[in-house]
C-alpha cells in the first residue's frame, strides 16, 4: 500500500490510480466542487436582492418625503397669502391695538379665528379647536411695533410708552403722520407655527421651497428663520414671549417688515383696489360688512377670487408671446347680480370684459381691434336686444326686439333688415324675412334702379312691384315702364314690362 502510493506521488500532491473518469472518487470531488458553486451564488443572490429592496425602500421613502413636503407648503402658502391680506387691510387698526398700556410691549399674538372673521380664511380654519399641520403644529400671527427711525438690527420693540409719550390715549401724531425723518410706527409681523412636533431641516426646507413663496421662511435653530435656499434671513427673538413664538422646526413666514410694508401687496394688477392684495383668500374684499353677502362669505369656506390670466414675454424680446388661455370648457357659469348692502340696490353685477371674439367651431378671419365678430354661420338671440352703438348694417338677427338706442330707441325688428339688387331677366324671386314677433308681418318695399325701354320710346313713369309667389315663403318681383305711346288708340300710355339683363330693382324688406 505504501509502495504503491509512493509510485503515483508527483511532487508532494498524492494521485490516485484508479482516478479515471467515471471512477467514483472523481464524481464526489465533481459534486462537492458543484455544491460549493450553487452556495456562492445563492449567497450573492441574496446579497444583490436585498440592496434592491433597500434600493427600492429608499426611492418609496424619497417619493413619500417629497409629497408630504409639497402638502407642507402648499399649507403654509395659504396661511401665509391670508395672513398679508389681512394685515394689509387691517394695517392702521393692528397699530392701534398695539397700543394696550403705558407699560406692555406693542407686540401682539392673534389667533386665526381672527383672520376667519375678517373675510380671511374660510371658517374651517378655525372649526375644532383651530387649524394644525401635519406635524401637528398651530399657527398665529405675530404682529410687534418697530420704529422706522429706529437702525439697531433688529429693531427694538416699542412700547406703550413709546407710542403714546404725552399719555392722551392715542399714539402720538409723529409716528403716523408719514414722515420717515422723525419716527413711524411700522409692524414688523410673522406668521409662525408652533407646538406639536420639530419638524427635520430635511423636511422644513424643501416645504418653504415648495410653497413657492420667497417669503416663506423656516426655524433652523435658535432665532434665526430663514427663507427658500437662504435667500434671507431675519432674527425673531423679537416676538419672544409671544404666544405662538416658534422655536427651532417650525415655521416662520415674513408678513410684514418695517421699510418694507406688508409684502406681496399690494398687488401688480392695477384692477384691484389700493387696499386689496388679490390673492385669493381675500375672499369678502368690497363686500358691505353690515350686509347678508358679508356675512354669508365670513361664515362660509367658499374661497372667493378674481381668475386672471395673465400674457406675458417668455424669451424677453419685448413681444408677448405666451398668451392665457381656458381650454376645452363646456360651461361658463356666471354669478347673478347682487346686493353687497343693506340698501336693497343691486350694485354686483358678473361681467366678462375685453373680449375680441367669440368664435364658432367654423372659424374665420381676425376681426379688426375694437372688433367683436360673431363668425358664425347663423346668428339668433332671444329677447331683447339693445344695441347703444351707431347702427350701420342690420344682419338677419332673429330677436324678438332689436332696438338701436343711437336712433332714438327704433326697434330695428321691425324696420328694413333685408336689401337686395335683382334682374329682371331672371325672373326674381326674393324670400321673405322671418318675422320673431307673433304680431308682425312680412312687408316688402321695391324700388326701380335701372331700366330702358326697349323701343326707345319716351318714358312717362317706372313702376316695380311684388306678388306673391306659389313658395309662400318667397316674393316674385316685376318691373313696368309707362311710354309716350298709344298703340291701341285708348286714349292712354302704353304699360310694356321690363324684363331685360339691363332693367334691376332693389328690393327692401321688413316686419310690420
Amino acid at each position: 500500500m505504501s509502495l504503491r502510493f509512493a509510485a503515483f506521488k508527483v511532487g508532494n500532491r498524492p494521485r490516485f490510480a484508479d482516478a479515471r473518469p467515471g471512477c467514483p472518487a472523481k464524481r464526489g470531488i465533481e459534486r462537492a466542487r458543484e455544491r460549493g458553486a450553487t452556495l456562492l451564488e445563492a449567497s450573492l443572490a441574496a446579497t444583490l436582492f436585498g440592496s434592491f429592496i433597500v434600493l427600492a425602500n429608499h426611492m418609496v421613502s424619497e417619493e413619500v418625503q417629497r409629497k408630504r413636503a409639497i402638502i407642507l407648503g402648499r399649507d403654509l402658502r395659504q396661511l401665509t397669502l391670508s395672513a398679508q391680506s389681512y394685515v394689509a387691510s387691517e394695517y392702521a387698526e393692528l397699530r392701534r391695538d398695539l397700543l394696550v398700556s403705558q407699560v406692555a410691549d406693542a407686540a401682539a399674538s392673534i389667533n386665526l379665528s381672527e383672520l376667519v372673521a375678517a373675510g380671511h380664511l374660510p371658517s374651517a380654519f378655525a372649526a375644532g379647536g383651530g387649524h394644525s399641520n401635519s406635524f401637528g403644529q398651530g399657527y398665529r400671527l405675530l404682529v410687534r411695533g418697530v420704529n422706522r427711525s429706529d437702525s439697531s438690527v433688529p429693531q427694538a420693540t416699542m412700547t406703550g410708552a413709546d407710542l403714546d409719550a404725552d399719555g392722551d390715549g392715542f399714539i402720538d401724531s409723529a409716528l403716523v403722520d408719514g414722515d420717515f425723518s422723525n419716527g413711524e410706527i411700522e409692524l414688523e409681523a410673522v406668521l409662525a407655527s408652533f407646538g406639536g412636533s420639530e419638524i427635520p431641516r430635511t423636511r422644513g426646507n424643501p416645504a418653504i421651497v415648495a410653497s413657492g413663496l420667497a417669503s416663506a421662511g423656516f426655524v433652523h435653530a435658535g432665532r434665526s428663520a430663514r427663507g427658500p435656499y437662504g435667500n434671507w434671513s431675519l432674527d425673531v427673538g423679537g416676538f419672544s414671549g409671544l404666544e405662538g413664538y416658534p422655536e427651532a422646526g417650525r415655521f416662520a413666514s415674513l408678513i410684514a417688515l418695517s421699510g418694507y410694508g406688508v409684502l406681496n401687496f399690494p398687488s401688480l394688477d392695477s384692477r384691484f383696489a389700493p387696499s386689496a392684495s388679490g390673492n385669493p383668500f381675500e375672499r369678502c374684499f368690497g363686500l358691505d360688512e353690515t350686509g347678508e353677502a358679508y356675512a354669508n362669505c365670513v361664515t362660509g369656506n367658499r374661497i372667493y377670487a378674481e381668475a386672471a390670466f395673465q400674457s406675458y414675454d417668455s424669451d424677453g424680446d419685448g413681444d408677448l408671446d405666451e398668451f392665457g388661455t381656458i381650454d376645452d370648457l363646456h360651461f361658463l357659469r356666471m354669478a347673478p347680480a347682487a346686493d353687497s348692502g343693506t340698501d336693497g340696490i343691486v350694485d354686483i353685477f358678473p361681467s366678462i370684459s375685453g373680449v375680441l371674439e367669440l368664435e364658432c367651431p367654423v372659424g374665420g378671419a381676425a376681426p379688426a381691434t375694437g372688433t367683436l365678430l360673431l363668425d358664425c354661420p347663423r346668428v339668433r338671440t332671444s329677447g331683447s336686444l339693445q344695441v347703444d352703438g351707431a347702427v350701420t348694417a342690420i344682419g338677419a338677427v332673429g330677436a324678438e326686439r332689436f332696438t338701436a338706442t343711437a336712433l332714438g330707441g327704433a326697434d330695428l325688428t321691425k324696420g328694413v333688415y333685408a336689401v337686395e339688387l335683382v334682374r329682371m331677366n331672371e325672373s326674381p324671386e326674393v324670400e321673405k324675412p322671418e318675422c320673431a314677433d307673433a304680431d308682425s308681418h312680412p312687408e316688402v318695399f321695391v324700388a326701380p334702379s335701372s331700366f330702358a325701354s326697349p323701343d326707345g320710346d319716351p318714358l312717362v313713369g317706372i313702376a316695380a312691384f311684388a306678388d306673391n309667389s306659389s313658395d309662400a315663403k318667397k316674393w316674385v318681383i316685376g318691373m313696368e315702364a309707362v311710354v309716350d305711346r298709344d298703340s291701341n288708340g285708348d286714349g292712354l300710355a302704353d304699360v310694356i314690362a321690363l324684363d331685360g339683363a339691363r332693367d334691376m330693382a332693389i328690393v327692401l324688406g321688413r316686419c310690420s
